[in-house]
């Protein structure tokens, strides 16, 4: 069998020591694209199987279609670069490897099937090992700990582990429960990043996602530090968090390649308002036109908006807007 550690990027060297001494029972994984996190957590499964006669795993997605084309190939991925292929023998339906020598099974179930993961029996040993990956798309902690409290028997040892994105919003309920789980002595909290991979094996992601990731880097900092640090970037109060005031010159608003005008209506304390759009030459940009607001004064009447320059000019018919 090959060296477990030259499948792992050093960032998880220690974890993958603290996993086979048992150090922890939950083991919070979180990161952004290409941080190989899912990599470590099935070689970690396959490493558990081996050394645990009595183990068997149960891998979990919030949707049971998804299982096949992500955490099945991935487990398959594992077993192969262990070189332990000709010990193992894959089942589409029901979907599951199994250890031919001890008989130990790697099951998958997903969570919108809840009798399935009940009915989750073996017949040596039990679920010792549990991964929820992609983790923030599962309802919430209480989903979670019903799922555990079904799988959660048999046995003393448990090694349960989440893997995931973090959501830009800190108030996503994943986002919040890594700060708890942050003071829980029983959970080990780590999270990784490409740069950890190209630091040691960047053959592992490829040119071209490098040079997309640097690309988005020098673009938009605050989206790649969310989509490929995996960090925590907005509070969810804002719809969009790229907006910038700033005021445009006549000749800057000659040189939009677009104009548009249009009627919003709906928002109590402007019941209705006309509105001002441009599109930037290359774009990339939209601007809003503030001086560009009124409303009718009435239900038969006009409405004017302008700032001294252009005006624009909308008409309410029976209950009706028109620009």
């Amino acid at each position: 069998m090959l060296d477990a550690s030259s499948l792992v990027i050093p960032r998880f060297h220690d974890v993958l020591g603290d996993v086979a001494a048992h150090g922890h029972t939950h083991y919070w994984l979180h990161g952004g694209r290409g941080s190989t996190k899912s990599s470590f957590i099935s070689v970690c499964v396959v490493l558990l199987l081996l050394m645990r006669p009595e183990a068997n795993a149960v891998v979990i997605r919030r949707f049971s279609n998804t299982l096949r084309d992500s955490v099945f190939s991935q487990m398959t991925w594992a077993i192969a670069a262990l070189g332990l292929d000709q010990w193992f023998r894959a089942r589409i339906s029901p979907m599951e490897l199994t250890y031919l020598p001890m008989g130990q099974r790697i099951v998958f179930r997903g969570a919108d099937d809840p009798l399935k993961l009940k009915g989750v029996k073996f017949s040596r040993g039990y679920a010792a090992v549990i991964w929820f990956e992609e983790l923030d798309q599962f309802d919430g902690i209480d989903a979670v700990r019903s799922i555990l409290n079904s799988l959660r028997r048999g046995g003393d040892d448990f090694w349960i582990f989440y893997s995931y994105n973090p959501p830009r919003t800190l108030w996503s309920w994943v986002n919040r429960e890594e700060l708890e789980r942050e003071r829980r002595a029983d959970t080990l909290v780590r999270r990784s990043s490409y740069l950890d991979v190209i630091e040691s094996h960047p053959e592992w992601l490829g040119g071209p996602f490098i040079e997309e990731a640097e690309y988005l880097r020098s673009a938009d900092e605050r989206a790649w530090r969310s989509e490929y640090l995996g960090e925590v970037t907005g509070t969810g109060g804002s719809v969009f968090d790229n907006v910038v005031a700033a005021r445009l010159s006549d000749a800057a608003c000659r040189g939009f390649s677009r104009t548009r005008c249009g009627v919003d209506w709906g928002w109590v304390p402007r019941p209705v308002a006309l509105r001002a759009h441009g599109l930037g030459a290359r774009g990339a940009q939209a601007h809003h036109l503030p001086g560009a607001l009124g409303q009718p004064q009435d239900a038969g009447g006009d409405g004017v908006a302008g700032d001294g320059g252009a005006h624009l000019r909308g008409r309410s018919r029976r209950g009706r807007i028109s620009a």
